[in-house]
């Protein structure tokens, strides 16, 4: 994704007007000309980062206006995980050999310089098909003009127009199965005995062909030119597995001296020693987990999430989209906080440990897209990224080391302290102690390593290095949602038996070929809504549940476990049977929590209550309020609490507490929020 700084130069959309920042002065105030009749303004820096946020304000480039104004779409345009497999493969390719010449930080552009570090880079790739230096610097210069936008790197093939095939069909159809077949096998066959078998399949093929119609064989050249089309990193897989082509293209390098902020950012997970309470019964729910993102340059913390799920992709996206938002809407909401949470932007460079949610493939495209390249620690080395393991200790020690309810590292520690009986501290309790902690004491604290506090250090760099923002703010919260792909259907879009379906989706439909799939993005926190993307535009519409009953104030995890139970005990998952079951299910917990001592239930209490830091709220952004809404139907789900108590007993016994969980991967917490599932339930 393209990145953008409030400086002089930078053209901005404000209500629907052109306008170009011609002067910073020093009480962050920014002089803006408008460009229509250089009629100039001033707005403050929060002005502007609140209208990023409230999408008033946009930025723009230079080369898309004309006659002082500017086309601003309506619609987001399609990410990076949208492109094609072979398209991304292609750019992943040429980012690693751009990446190489960034990190060289050569002085001149010679071909003597560039050309090693592109042998350097191919023999870590295996790429038998070595790029020109002329043609790396065209990569470079164009990645680095796009502000670091991979989706520079991808070719424009479906644009082109149709051509013919040099092969006849039939040849082409056999040299492609051949490859296929023999060539990507684990015996790893040269390309020569691969022409050879084509050569052979092709006179076989002859023996039944009338005198004058015969195949014509290719040449050994064009065999082994499809051969060397084939994307390295499948080769790769194929002659040596999975493993070794995952090692063979993902980039291990060591630390960077870092001059600025955002250049290097660390992020990582860690259980808090503290056991919390929920907010309303008071009674403990077990030890959250804490995502955090640290600015390695300031030491400065970006961003946090807190939640009762275990580490996913989906934690960190979380903590990723508190760390690039600016956070000016924080303090309306803790107004005891004294001072200003600066820190945000888009990570020039994300160290991450080998947790197999930084391995997924959303992990992977989401920082692509983004624009974010990233690097693995390498195994059992937590010192590569020591700013934020020790941050977390900071926490630990200096924050909840007096809170009652803190639990520790050993039985010996502990002795005859028991922190399930001394936990007090509610979940949003919790939730502002750290924001307190991070923002008034932690990053305002002298540092020696410094000679500042974090705070400073990043005011002060702010200033010669502004922190790169979206184009589009909103377009940052579509990225981070998981990618799935559906038929559209006459009654719009289905996914885990929602439906979607609104009068634009209806419209896209019908200009698609019959069964054409889509892709579109799923919110977990919000399954009231999806975002589909338009193959004919390449920009996303958002289309809401037909019936917002079923999706009403619930996750998508909630929703998992509320159609089960529903299956189980009233034999469908009608809309009627959801909402029965989703107050069943509630009654249940209450009941559970006051009985159940065990935490590892009460924690999974927790999860399904969505026990999780609101980063929309945080953020300011405002999700479509529907608990004020009378949705059709609502007076037909009848009583329980009278139906119940006036019943027969069950000829089934209730299903337990923990058949809602069921300890298959299905009711696990996604580490990969980028693929499309292949469930049983996924149902179309």
């Amino acid at each position: 994704m393209q990145g953008y700084h409030l400086k002089v130069g930078q053209y901005l959309s404000y209500q629907d007007k052109v306008y170009i920042i011609t002067e910073e002065k020093a009480d962050d105030t920014f002089e803006l000309r408008r460009l229509s009749d250089n009629f100039h303004i001033y707005l403050t820096k929060d002005d502007l980062l609140e209208g990023l946020i409230e999408a008033t304000v946009k930025f723009i480039d230079k080369g898309s206006i004309k006659n002082n104004k500017v086309d601003v779409k309506t619609r987001i345009t399609a990410d990076f995980l949208t492109f094609p497999e072979e398209q991304k493969t292609i750019a992943r390719r040429k980012l690693a050999y751009v990446k190489a010449v960034i990190d060289a930080n050569l002085p001149t552009v010679k071909q003597q310089t560039f050309d090693e570090v592109i042998d350097k880079v191919a023999t870590e790739l295996k790429d038998n098909r070595k790029p020109h230096w002329n043609t790396v610097y065209r990569w470079h210069r164009e990645y680095l003009s796009s502000d670091r936008d991979v989706r520079q790197l991808t070719t424009n093939d479906k644009k082109k127009g149709n051509r013919q095939p040099r092969l006849q069909v039939e040849v082409q159809r056999i040299l492609t199965k051949v490859i296929n077949d023999h060539y990507l096998s684990e015996e790893r066959p040269s390309m020569h005995s691969t022409y050879i078998k084509v050569c052979t399949k092709i006179q076989e093929e002859n023996e039944y062909r009338e005198e004058g119609n015969e195949l014509i064989a290719p040449s050994y050249l064009t065999v082994r030119a499809n051969i060397r089309k084939l994307p390295p990193e499948v080769v790769t897989e194929k002659h040596y597995g999975d493993h070794k082509a995952k090692v063979e293209f993902r980039a291990y390098k060591s630390g960077l001296d870092v001059t600025r902020i955002l250049e290097r950012v660390e992020a990582d997970h860690t259980p808090l020693q503290l056991f919390v309470v929920d907010d309303i019964d008071r009674l403990p729910l077990g030890r959250p987990t804490l995502t955090t993102i640290i600015d390695y340059y300031s030491r400065a913390v970006l961003g946090f999430y807190i939640s009762f799920y275990d580490p996913s992709t989906q934690s960190f996206l979380e903590a990723l989209r508190y760390a690039i938002f600016p956070k000016n809407n924080v303090k309306k909401i803790y107004p005891e906080i004294e001072h200003e949470w600066e820190c945000y932007g888009i990570p020039e460079l994300l160290i991450v440990d080998n947790g197999k949610e930084f391995h997924s493939e959303a992990f992977f495209d989401t920082c692509n897209g983004l624009g974010i390249p990233y690097q693995h620690a390498p195994p059992l080395h937590p010192w590569y990224k020591g700013v934020v393991e020790r941050h977390f200790g900071t926490i630990n020690k200096k924050l909840l080391n007096n809170i009652p309810g803190k639990t520790f590292e050993s039985i010996a520690a502990k002795a005859d302290y028991d922190p399930v009986k001394n936990a007090v501290i509610s979940f949003s309790a919790l939730i502002e102690v750290v924001h307190v902690f991070i923002i008034d004491i932690y990053n305002q604290s002298h540092q020696k390593a410094l000679g500042m506090s974090p705070a400073q250090k990043w005011r002060e760099n702010a200033e010669q290095f502004p922190p790169r923002i979206p184009q589009d703010l909103e377009r940052v919260n579509v990225d981070l949602g998981m990618m799935k792909e559906r038929t559209i259907l006459k009654d719009g879009i289905q996914y885990k038996t929602i439906k979607y379906n609104n009068d634009a989706l209806g419209a896209l439909r019908r200009k698609l070929p019959h069964g054409t799939k889509v892709k579109f993005k799923v919110n977990p926190n919000n399954i009231d809504y999806i975002n589909v993307l338009d193959p004919t535009t390449d920009s996303y519409f958002t289309v809401y549940s037909s019936d917002l009953r079923r999706t009403k104030n619930k996750t998508l995890y909630q929703f998992k476990i509320i159609r089960r139970y529903a299956l189980q005990k009233y034999k469908n998952d009608s809309t009627q049977s959801i909402l029965r079951a989703e107050r069943r299910i509630n009654g249940i917990m209450d009941a559970e929590m006051r009985k159940n001592k065990k935490i590892s239930s009460r924690k999974r209490i927790g999860k399904f209550k969505n026990t999780a830091q609101d980063i929309d709220s945080l953020i300011g952004i405002k999700q479509p309020s529907l608990d004020d809404a009378h949705l059709p139907g609502d007076d037909l789900i009848p009583d329980l609490e009278s139906e119940e108590s006036t019943s027969q007993p069950a000829k089934h016994p209730e299903p337990p507490l923990e058949d809602f969980y069921a300890d298959d991967s299905d009711w696990q917490t996604s580490t990969n929020t980028g693929s499309v599932e292949n469930e049983e339930e996924d149902e179309n």
